[in-house]
């Protein structure tokens, strides 16, 4: 099974710290690498390795984003209208509208508490793929959260770095967890990053949880047709609001 030779590839020494016996709890490594000397980037790999991941990341950008956007077209043009106060009615996003805005391998192995969150906010939608390097940790999946009572999350102009994932405490929101997905290898995930999209993750023992996940937004010149004009500046801004 292809799943079998990810975990076969998966560039271990790159993504934990060699030789440390002190990991950190959560690791992120960008597919794509801005500084070509740091650990855990693949355009550090051998050839051979940079080759198979790329490989893997074109089928997940280039393949099951299109079949992930068609079976969620109509939730995400109905769900992203909401990230603004006055609703666009006319709001009709194409998948050619959409361009990958983050993806990188994730690895979680201290104990570590994930609160209710929602994701990176230029991305519209979250892609997760889990490759566990067994089948024993079923529990430890992605946790989704219903909220309950009144609040909504922070629009990007509001925020002091409008890019990052922000948490439902940050604003008061209380949330009860709602379902959780099995930790399961050869598990696809995907899901609009609304503003009610709570999600998390509980790892409560030591265990080398494995992941990819990506994050697919609008493209820029489009960011209008979802936030405000003070939200689109911050985010085409890469700061706050009053960046000049």
């Amino acid at each position: 099974m292809y799943y079998d030779y990810l975990i076969k590839i998966w560039p271990y020494e790159h993504i934990l710290s060699v030789g440390s016996q002190s990991f950190r709890a959560m690791s992120f490594h960008g597919m794509h690498a801005d500084n070509p000397d740091s650990l855990g980037q693949v355009g550090k790999l051998a050839d051979d390795l940079k080759h198979d991941w790329l490989q893997f990341e074109e089928l997940m950008v280039g393949c099951v984003f299109s079949l992930v956007f068609e079976k969620l077209k109509p939730a995400i043009n109905e769900h992203l209208r909401r990230y603004d106060l006055d609703c666009h009615d006319q709001l009709m996003l194409e998948k050619d509208d959409f361009e990958i805005i983050q993806d990188e391998l994730v690895t979680r192995r201290n104990k570590h508490i994930l609160a209710p969150h929602i994701d990176n906010l230029r991305g519209a939608l979250t892609i997760l793929y889990y490759m566990p390097p067994d089948s024993d940790h079923m529990h430890l999946g992605t946790l989704f959260y219903k909220q309950v009572g009144p609040g909504r999350p922070l629009l990007p102009k509001d925020m002091p770095v409008p890019f990052y994932a922000q948490y439902a405490s940050s604003s008061s929101i209380t949330c009860v967890e709602a379902k959780r997905v099995p930790f399961a290898p050869n598990t696809l995930i995907a899901f609009v990053n609304s503003i009610d999209a709570w999600h998390g993750q509980h790892l409560d023992e030591m265990y080398d949880r494995r992941g990819y996940q990506s994050f697919f937004g609008v493209r820029e010149a489009l960011l209008d047709r979802i936030f405000d004009a003070q939200s689109v500046r911050a985010l085409t801004c890469g700061g706050a609001a009053d960046a000049t």
